[in-house]
């Protein structure tokens, strides 16, 4: 694409940066949650850490507060 030389007289260098690393941890925290509904209850700790695992993956605002509930138990 050519631009209009008057307008823009330098030609621009444009950097991509994927998104692959955010699609992973999409995946991962997806994968994490199956697990949890598949742990029997006996595990409970294991959910946990599970739990644990999801919540830092998000964006959430009240993440230092769920963390600090999970680590609760």
């Amino acid at each position: 694409m050519q631009f209009d030389p008057v307008r823009y007289p330098n030609d621009f260098d444009i950097k991509l940066k994927p998104t692959l690393g955010i699609v992973a941890r999409e995946v991962e925290a997806g994968q994490m949650t199956q697990l949890m509904g598949m742990m029997p209850q006996e595990y409970h700790q294991v959910s946990l850490l599970l739990a644990r695992g999801v919540v830092e993956h998000t964006a959430l605002q009240n993440k230092a507060e769920l963390l600090q509930t999970i680590d609760r138990f």
